[in-house]
């Protein structure tokens, strides 16, 4: 599929939801409640219809189609089960947003995006973040929930993850530009949106940006555009393992000790271990088809603060196991092409997003808008086409 690209529908679609994304951000910082809504219904048709003119013009890969039927096949049987199961758009809605990420994501990888789309997809998340900081600083827009700031966000653990996604944008467009007053700049925005960042008091934002400095550190020391494999495996599996590692050390008097500093006003270091127990005991009780309708009381509109447990409780084991492998499937294959410190930096964030997932499922649970800017990163990542390499250390391309 490489080098193929969509000229009107997928790279005009990318452009209009991102300026879609845009209006969300707007209207947030100005409450304006109808006009997310209104955004977010209109991105969503948008991405659903370029899900439909992939579909139709290029054939997903095994796993990404198993996930997709298996998903759909357990909500389906959820919902002719169950008792409570309000079924109607609202109850499918979290499955359709979960199954276009994933279409969404194998498309970032496997189209070509035109140059003018790519130059938007920078600037847009750039904007947004001059646009929150602003408000915060000259618009008053300082509402605080269990003193952490929401910048009009519903919660601040929202508010840090969408912060998260922007500070990666304004660090890849670092790299981008060549003059010293535009890296200045962007240096001083991504420093400001480091500290509502930390305003927000998200853990689960402090680990994504711990693995994303992580993942750059070691390209930059070791000099390599491309991970091990085995690194590739482990970010896929990270978020299910740390769910386990938490549960049996998060009582522990070392832990407890060792991570203090992270305790805040509402927070306690304990926060996920009554909803992850009751999660999984939910899922040994449903472990093939999982308990999509049960978890969420009929809903269908659960989350469960990790995205790996919300996709085996939601959708079942063997759909778990079919997203870790579609995951490390699309790693795998951007991995491949990365070849400029720009593309490693993009890599670098989605891998960050995907170990935001350890502490929070909006990935996977239908946030509003989120899982585009993460799949931003793959488009980022995935392209060595048209621009010049504008790596500021001569990186080599060996997996090593």
């Amino acid at each position: 599929m490489d080098g193929k690209t969509i000229k009107l529908n997928y790279s005009t679609g990318i452009c209009t939801v991102i300026l879609l994304l845009f209006v969300i951000v707007i209207s947030t910082v100005f409450r304006i409640p109808h006009g997310v809504s209104l955004a977010f219904t209109v991105s969503f048709a948008v991405l659903a219809i370029m899900a439909i003119q992939y579909i139709a013009a290029y054939p997903l890969s095994v796993v990404t189609m198993f996930l997709l039927m298996l998903s759909f096949f357990s909500v389906v049987v959820n919902a002719l089960v169950s008792r409570q199961a309000q079924i109607g758009f609202s109850y499918f809605k979290k499955l359709i947003m979960f199954d276009c990420t994933l279409i969404f994501f194998s498309t970032a990888v496997d189209m070509k995006v035109e140059r003018s789309a790519r130059r938007l997809l920078v600037c847009a998340p750039l904007l947004m973040g001059v646009l929150l900081c602003v408000s915060y600083y000259f618009l008053g827009n300082r509402g605080m929930i269990a003193h952490s700031i929401t910048l009009g966000f519903t919660n601040p653990n929202f508010t840090g993850i969408w912060l998260t996604h922007l500070l990666f944008y304004a660090v890849y467009a670092v790299s981008r530009v060549k003059r010293r007053v535009t890296r200045a700049a962007l240096l001083a925005l991504a420093a400001v949106l480091t500290y509502l960042i930390y305003k927000t008091f998200a853990r689960s934002c402090f680990f994504g940006i711990a693995a994303y400095a992580l993942m750059l550190l070691s390209g930059l020391l070791t000099r390599k555009t491309k991970l091990n494999r085995a690194i590739l495996l482990g970010v896929a599996i990270l978020p299910i393992f740390f769910a386990f590692f938490y549960l049996a050390v998060v009582q522990t008097r070392w832990f407890t000790d060792a991570f203090s500093f992270l305790v805040a006003a509402g927070k306690k270091l304990n926060a996920r271990n009554k909803l992850w127990l009751l999660a999984f005991a939910s899922a040994r009780g449903h472990l093939l088809l999982g308990n999509y309708s049960g978890i969420s009381d009929g809903l269908g509109t659960s989350q469960l603060h990790n995205t790996h447990i919300d996709v085996l409780c939601s959708y079942g084991l063997p759909s778990l196991v079919l997203f870790v492998a579609f995951l490390y499937e699309c790693m795998d294959k951007v991995n491949e092409r990365v070849q400029s410190l720009p593309q490693y930096l993009a890599f670098c964030a989605f891998i960050g997003c995907l170990c935001i997932g350890c502490l929070e499922a909006s990935l996977v649970a239908g946030s509003t808008g989120l899982y585009f800017l993460t799949g931003g990163f793959l488009i980022l990542a995935a392209d060595n086409g048209e621009e010049d390499d504008s790596s500021a250390l001569p990186l080599r391309h060996d997996h090593g």
